[in-house]
């Protein structure tokens, strides 16, 4: 999925060598295995056999678009387009309700956190902190449970969701330990509800109840 050029050809190469390391360092293929994210016949239905990727690797590819500030779409359509999957095989790994993903990042800052701390004073403070804001999806329309919610910040109800985030900090650096999109709990400012096909035992469907 990442292209080992040498640096002349690659201006990201830098770039690519340090985020692999960090993925190795971390053991992000081993905490997707743990959390579920791995492929399954619901996401190898209509791929082409060039397409026969692991999750991680699918996963390492969208992460490092991140990183380097690339919008996927985009990239899908530059003449790059031939190391990438298609479009509905993100759509799929993206939107696959059995993915913990919750769990995903709190194992993640878990191990983030124990080496951040490593490197952090014993007397330096340490904390878990919560905040929440608003994120606003104003030309949404089909998004579900999209909701008419309170922005404090502008005085008035917007479209969209309120972020309500878990952090840990020791005064310099913060690390998102979990969070939730939260909808409004009346029906009447719900745009849209959640899609009666996904499975309510799934870990998706939890995270989505509002």
């Amino acid at each position: 999925m990442i292209q080992h050029n040498g640096a002349k050809e690659n201006p990201g190469h830098e770039l690519n060598m340090s985020f692999i390391a960090a993925i190795r360092e971390l053991d992000i293929s081993g905490l997707l295995f743990r959390c579920g994210i791995r492929k399954n016949s619901r996401i190898l239905k209509g791929e082409s056999p060039d397409e026969k990727r692991t999750a991680f690797e699918i996963f390492q590819f969208l992460l490092l678009m991140v990183f380097q500030g690339c919008n996927l779409y985009r990239y899908l359509g530059s003449k790059k387009q031939d190391i990438a999957c298609s479009k509905s095989t993100y759509h799929r790994f993206l939107g696959n309700e059995h993915y913990n993903w919750r769990r995903f990042i709190t194992l993640l800052a878990a191990k983030v956190t124990v080496f951040f701390d490593t490197l952090t004073k014993r007397s330096r403070f340490r904390a878990l902190v919560l905040d929440d804001s608003v994120i606003g999806r104003g030309r949404s329309k089909s998004v579900e449970l999209l909701a008419f919610v309170f922005d404090h910040v502008i005085g008035k109800s917007v479209r969209g969701f309120n972020l309500l985030t878990l952090g840990w900090t020791d005064g310099f650096s913060f690390i998102p330990v979990a969070f939730n999109m939260l909808s409004s709990a009346k029906r009447e400012k719900r745009f849209k509800e959640i899609d009666p096909r996904i499975d309510r035992r799934t870990g998706g469907y939890f995270q989505m109840i509002p």
